[in-house]
């Protein structure tokens, strides 16, 4: 019989913590807890670190009996009393290392009795890898003060900051009891620019205002249905704003977000901006963005891909719609299809990139546009779409969606030419999420852009009667979940929050925030986020997001787009038309991209 050997193990790592924050430990086994965030080995704070100036020691000793080999993590968190169960403490994770590889022990690489680890947290193997945490239990409230967005109706006043206080409304303002545990996190805000964000503590005063900047406050709270926020404005006279006897801002007004306006995921709130005499002194309109943690999913901390566009050496080839757009330019392929989405990988595409709806009974499909073109069949082709109507795809089942039959519009001649599909060929429109995961070879990374639709700028909406974005995100991620296996998945959207909750609900792979930029194409949309590439990068920075999938057209303008994306270690994605150009490839790919997206993958070899 053999004898199991039994060790004692010593784990230090140094790092930077908060007050209220924890270390913790764990790995590959159950004396570390498997990789679950709940069960991790919570440390112990030391002296100082000898080695890193400002950094603290934190360890812990285990035993550990029988094991030859485990892998091991860090994490940091915070520990709340559950929301379902006060009895139950949650942990929060604030920030993790994110690696596809972690620190791995052997027994043959130290033999002895007593193993010591040193470690630094966020360095694996010379690599940085810490990362922001996840929603646990926790929901993320986030408002957001686009340009133009307040309007005074005193014309002398020049609004100077605004401050944002979420409020527990269950209480009292000033309640002399005892809070409760709802509002566990600190808050944070910054303030966008077109050249910049500025992350920044509130002040007695709040956070500075500027008419075309873009201001955004951000918590996270255990009970969301119980939080509201009080806005505060303050300003100054401007007869009187360089007068030296001024004595700081003047108080202008205030406004309550209350839970019952913020009804859905995303929204806009308009409300009056009120004096302390009771008198209305403007009015304000505030996006807000509620993200609730993702349904039925427990996020593992063994692995993620999120770090690893940012180590990317060589750019991807990514195919567009697989094979190249084909509606209105005849490809030997349907686009957005499983037989699209091999032969792209057959003619060398790393990654394939796809647009993913929800149709009626909510079954992630594949297609482009929000809305098809729908008509009675006619026996003249010429004369198919003279009487027709759209329709949007959620409004139709998947059932309804494949028994349609479809046809390429081709420019010239203007002529309606069928697609010959039948149920199970590779060829077949509107193929599911899942079926693509299933079918397509595993090697072949998948581009999922999320379409939910944009305010354009002259006011119109892309598409109307959406799904509520909590719901839509957590029914696509769950199929990925399920499905995805080993491949490698980058998520984007056009919408900025969208990216921020595909973001915060899981951990595993990487989201890039997709801009059209400055164009000669499109109708810009009217969120100032979306205006510009330098926007978005900024953006991307403010809210911790690997990077962006940007427009070639301003990038091939403005070369230094791409050498700002380098320096603030951003991923970057060019896709566009403007790719297919030889000349522009060459000087594209003479900077540090990440990859490329492109239709004709046949002819760019």
């Amino acid at each position: 019989m053999s004898c199991k050997t039994t060790r004692h193990f010593t784990f230090e790592v140094s790092l930077t913590t908060q007050p209220d924050e924890h270390v913790c430990l764990t790995g590959s086994i159950e004396e570390l807890g498997n990789w679950d965030h709940n069960k991790g080995i919570i440390l112990h704070p030391k002296a100082p670190s000898p080695n890193h100036e400002g950094y603290n020691v934190w360890s812990t000793e285990l035993i550990i009996t029988g094991k030859t080999t485990f892998s091991y993590s860090y994490y940091v968190c915070n520990i709340v009393s559950s929301p379902c169960n006060q009895n139950v403490d949650s942990f929060i994770v604030t920030r993790w290392e994110a690696n596809l590889t972690q620190r791995t022990w052997h027994h043959s690489d130290d033999s002895s009795q007593h193993v010591r680890f040193c470690d630094q947290f966020g360095i694996i193997d010379g690599t940085s890898c810490s990362n922001s945490g996840w929603l646990t239990v926790q929901t993320d409230l986030k408002l957001t003060i686009l340009p133009q967005s307040i309007q005074l109706h005193q014309n002398d006043l020049k609004l100077t900051s605004v401050k944002c206080v979420p409020l527990e409304m269950s209480q009292p303002e000033d309640s002399s009891l005892p809070q409760t545990n709802l509002l566990w996190s600190k808050d944070a805000c910054y303030v966008l620019t077109e050249e910049n964000y500025q992350s920044t503590k509130q002040s007695n005063f709040g956070c500075v205002y500027e008419p075309d900047s873009v201001l955004t406050f951000k918590s996270q709270v255990l009970d969301s249905s119980k939080i509201g926020f009080r806005l505060d404005f303050y300003g100054c006279h401007t007869s009187v704003e360089n007068n030296p006897l001024t004595n700081g801002p003047t108080h202008i007004g205030y406004s309550y977000i209350l839970p019952s306006i913020l009804k859905d995921s995303l929204g806009t709130a308009t409300t009056y901006i009120s004096t302390l005499d009771q008198k209305i002194a403007g009015e304000i309109k505030v996006k807000y963005c509620i993200t609730k943690p993702l349904q039925g999913h427990h996020c593992s901390l063994d692995f993620s891909y999120q770090k690893q566009l940012q180590h990317q050496k060589d750019p991807l080839h990514i195919g567009h719609r697989g094979m190249g757009s084909s509606f209105t330019l005849l490809n030997s392929v349907m686009e957005n299809t499983i037989a699209s989405f091999c032969a792209a990988g057959h003619y060398g595409a790393d990654f394939v990139e796809m647009d993913v709806h929800l149709t009626k009974d909510h079954v992630p499909v594949i297609y482009h546009d929000f809305y098809i073109d729908i008509a009675m069949e006619q026996k003249d082709p010429m004369t198919l779409f003279d009487n027709h109507t759209k329709m949007l795809i959620k409004n139709l089942t998947l059932k309804q969606l494949q028994s349609l039959k479809l046809f390429y519009r081709l420019k010239e001649p203007d002529y309606w030419m069928p697609i010959t599909e039948t149920d199970g060929n590779p060829d077949q429109p509107f193929p599911t999420l899942e079926k693509c995961l299933e079918e397509v070879p595993e090697e072949i990374g998948f581009n999922v852009e999320i379409k939910y639709p944009l305010e354009c700028i002259d006011g119109t909406m892309e598409s109307e009667d959406i799904f509520d974005a909590n719901f839509f995100l957590d029914i696509i991620l769950a199929k990925i979940f399920k499905h995805s296996g080993k491949r490698k998945i980058i998520f984007s959207t056009f919408e900025p929050d969208l990216c921020c909750m595909l973001h915060l609900k899981q951990n595993k792979y990487p989201v890039l925030f997709l801009t059209q930029g400055i164009n000669s194409h499109w109708m810009s949309y009217k969120d100032a986020r979306c205006h510009t590439t330098s926007t978005a990068i900024s953006f991307a920075k403010a809210e911790s997001l690997p990077g962006i999938c940007a427009h070639a057209e301003e990038l091939l303008k403005d070369t230094e787009l791409m050498e700002m994306c380098a320096r603030e270690n951003l991923s970057l994605i060019a896709w566009g038309t403007d790719i297919e150009n030889c000349d522009n490839m060459k000087v594209l790919t003479d900077y540090p991209l990440t990859g490329l997206i492109y239709n004709r993958l046949k002819t760019s070899e």
